[in-house]
């Protein structure tokens, strides 16, 4: 079950969010997991933005595993996009660190422009 939120705080600042829960079968039974994410998104210009997030997770058995996680991602056209992200794990349980890198293509999506519809033909009197 995902709850997720965001909301606009200025032309180019958002924040958001989403509280999650998950049961991952772990060594033949279920691993109830709470996680919480929050995040913070700026436009940085019209084919740039910038983000700080901060992710965890809480099994109910086993440690949080907590990230702080920051990034870019450059849009080179309309549907495609190259990203740049590192992270930082915050508790034991969590990775150390990690950097990607990766390049995505939209071939479907709700990010597709809308179809223009055609205007009636207006006659004068």
């Amino acid at each position: 079950m995902q709850l997720p939120w965001s909301r606009t705080l200025t032309g180019a600042l958002t924040a958001g969010g989403q509280l999650a829960s998950y049961w991952p079968t772990q060594n033949g039974r279920r691993n109830v997991t709470r996680e919480a994410t929050f995040f913070l998104d700026r436009q940085l210009s019209a084919p740039c933005d910038a983000f700080v997030e901060y992710a965890a997770d809480f099994p109910q058995t086993g440690g949080s595993r907590q990230i702080l996680h920051v990034g870019t991602a450059y849009k080179l056209a309309a549907h495609h996009q190259v990203d740049f992200h590192v992270a930082a794990g915050l508790s034991a349980a969590a990775p150390r660190s990690f950097v990607v890198s990766d390049t995505r293509t939209c071939f479907f999506g709700a990010d597709r422009p809308p179809r223009r519809q055609k205007k009636a033909p207006t006659r004068g009197l």
